[in-house]
């Protein structure tokens, strides 16, 4: 193991102007352009487990005083209804309709109970919201989600579990917040066309993946503090770093299959351990640690690795144990060694390395 110390549709149409003739009297017009949908009203969840369409779950204010006369999202023609998770809520939210909210919030700290949310049914959020703390969906405190939601952006502050069955579509930004531990594990979905964003602040803040199917533009380590620890799924992200990210991060790949495309960037001072799991990247690799371990795999392109950046002329030679592929299969598996003159090949000392004896770096 080498090791170094140091995630409803609401439709603006343009203003329009024009002339209507009646009668033969010209009559000019003009038309606004529609707003973006805003909050309207708020639902407060003071039930403990139960139905999201059980009307009597939901109160018009946090102590349950006012009975509600329907649940969120069950009027159709009304796409702005919030839904709120208030500190005492708790139990298993089964979402049992497909409904379309402006925005979804479990409230509260860590502290409080922890709840599920699961079911058939699926929660959409405002596409146009803005990108504020009151504009977008969230968890706050500790949850496990097992559902559909589709919204823009969504923020996990507490420890957030995607578990089998939830099926997630955000398309900006899915933000971790400071403190806080988010999970996805097997049989989960994650799509983002956007980034998975870790820590915007200055506490810890980790993301596991244990497994799922996870697709973003990049996971990136926006701030200091920063975990990203993958032990299985799959995988289809670039990996990358916020200048504001300065210290203290750290990068565990001990499972799975990372396709991270053509962005593979991290600092110097992050930590990081690759035990094992499968790196595919077109990235240029100009860092040794990247090659992997004795029982690690490490895909890349490999005229992409440019010895002459990693080795000097006091460490002419370096040696590792792994196992390289390339797009037209598998290239080298063994005891290997990067020349720091031409090339990587085969240690002279390996009797069982497969296939090719020796390839020249670009």
């Amino acid at each position: 193991m080498i090791r170094k110390s140091s995630g409803a549709s609401v439709i603006s149409r343009a203003g329009f102007i024009g002339r209507v003739c009646v009668l033969g009297v010209s009559f000019a017009f003009a038309g606004a352009a529609q707003a973006k949908t805003t909050a309207g009203t708020t639902f407060y969840w003071t039930g403990g487990g139960g139905n999201w369409s059980e009307v009597a779950n939901w109160s018009m204010d946090a102590k349950g005083t006012v009975a509600a006369e329907r649940y969120p999202g069950q009027d159709e023609s009304v796409v702005n209804d919030v839904a709120l998770f208030v500190d005492s809520a708790s139990g298993t939210v089964n979402v049992d309709k497909e409904v379309t909210l402006y925005r979804f919030v479990v409230d509260s700290s860590k502290t409080h109970p922890s709840m599920t949310m699961s079911g058939t049914g699926k929660i959409t959020t405002s596409k146009d919201a803005g990108n504020t703390a009151d504009e977008r969906s969230g968890m706050k405190r500790a949850v496990t989600f097992a559902t559909r939601y589709e919204g823009k952006y969504l923020d996990c502050f507490g420890d957030v579990t995607f578990a089998e069955g939830a099926d997630v579509t955000c398309t900006s930004v899915l933000y971790l917040w400071s403190n806080s531990h988010t999970t996805f594990e097997p049989g989960s979905k994650f799509t983002i066309s956007g980034r998975i964003g870790l820590d915007r602040q200055s506490d810890v803040v980790t993301l596991t993946i244990r497994g799922g199917d996870i697709t973003a533009g990049t996971i990136r380590l926006d701030r200091s503090h920063a975990r990203v620890e993958i032990f299985g799924g799959k995988i289809k992200a670039g990996l990358d770093y916020h200048s504001d990210a300065t210290t203290d991060c750290g990068i565990v790949i001990g499972g799975g299959t990372l396709d991270a495309g053509g962005t593979f960037n991290v600092p110097d001072f992050c930590d990081w351990t690759f035990t094992n799991g499968t790196v595919m990247t077109s990235a240029r690799i100009t860092d040794r640690r990247f090659l992997g371990t004795a029982d690690a795999v490490f895909l890349e392109r490999l005229d992409s690795f440019t010895a002459v950046n990693v080795l000097t002329e006091a460490e002419p030679t370096y040696d590792f144990n792994a196992t390289l592929y390339a797009t037209n299969g598998l290239l080298i598996q063994g005891l290997l060694q990067i020349h720091r003159d031409c090339c990587l090949q085969v240690h002279p000392d390996c009797t069982e390395c497969e296939l090719l004896r020796e390839r020249k770096l670009q």
